[in-house]
């Protein structure tokens, strides 16, 4: 009759051999080193040909004693094609683009945003350096802030509700 070998082996399969990891990693040494090296040397290289953009960052508070402003009036205003436009024309922004690629390239350069609880605006600007992403961040500014007064018949309709208003009022 044949018994079952029961006798404890000696050896545990679940250990590891260090001479078998240092014969996988002698065998792998050339792709264990070369593969690091190579993407930094891509990184690096990436680095230096990509052009860079520069941000210029401005917030505006649309409430003061002096103005209350709709945040969403302004931020509408920068967006708008027509100051985009009048922005790129007044700091030559590639004179030799059409008018509609030089809106929807300053589009993509131009970021608005309206901070929810405070209702501060913030505009976000890019350039090729620091003082391109600055002067269009100003100009921006310079031509959305006179729109936001009220002209024309807007004026005359805000003066005569205001004179209404204070003649509502008894005087103390």
């Amino acid at each position: 009759m044949n018994t079952p070998d029961i006798t404890p082996s000696l050896g545990n399969d679940d250990e590891i051999d260090l001479l078998d990891l240092l014969v996988v990693l002698a065998d792998n040494i050339k792709l264990l080193i070369i593969t690091p090296v190579l993407c930094g040397l891509l990184g690096l290289a990436a680095a230096y040909l990509l052009t860079p953009t520069y941000e210029s960052k401005s917030v505006y508070s649309t409430k003061t004693q002096e103005k209350n402003i709709a945040p969403d009036l302004l931020a509408s205003y920068l967006r708008s094609p027509t100051v985009l436009h009048q922005a790129g024309k007044s700091l030559q922004i590639d004179p030799s683009m059409s008018d509609g690629r030089l809106i929807k390239k300053l589009e993509k350069m131009v970021a608005v945003s309206i901070g929810r609880q405070d209702q501060l605006l913030t505009l976000t600007t890019q350039g090729n350096s620091a003082e391109a992403a600055q002067a269009l961040n100003q100009a921006l500014w310079q031509i959305a802030l006179p729109l936001t007064i009220p002209q024309g018949k807007d004026m005359e309709r805000l003066q005569t509700r205001m004179a209404a208003e204070k003649s509502a009022w008894p005087l103390a």
